[in-house]
């Protein structure tokens, strides 16, 4: 009977053995997955951080460009302002203006005759 006992302890021991070389490979694999999967994370987690950087960029030069843009229509409308003859105190500009607007010539041209060349199909 020593001998069963023995060889019970042996085949018990290779069986936690191998159990326990099962686990551990499979550790190693979640760790050099993990570690692939962090460093996918902090590449992501850049790019995203560098895509936010480049879309305040972006909103910043389009706020810029608007107020940029703005302050040349100020200008245009200061320089008309200052070009307009000063009107006498009994017009107003609108009245002035829409008298122009519907004052239109009528332009007329003579157009040249065409021939067709006759089809006898």
């Amino acid at each position: 009977m020593p001998m069963d006992d023995l060889t019970k302890g042996r085949r018990t021991r290779a069986a936690h053995r191998w159990s326990a070389m099962k686990i551990g490979t499979k550790i190693k694999e979640c760790l050099a997955n993990a570690s692939k999967e962090i460093v996918e994370v902090l590449v992501s987690n850049s790019e995203a951080e560098d895509a936010e950087q480049q879309l305040e960029k972006e909103i910043q030069e389009t706020n810029d460009t608007r107020a940029e843009l703005q302050k040349l229509t100020l200008d245009v409308k200061d320089a008309l302002f200052v070009a307009l003859p000063s009107l006498p105190q009994g017009q107003s500009k609108p009245s002035n203006l829409s008298m122009n607007a519907t004052s239109k010539q009528i332009v007329s041209a003579k157009l040249p005759k065409l021939e067709v060349k006759r089809f006898n199909g």
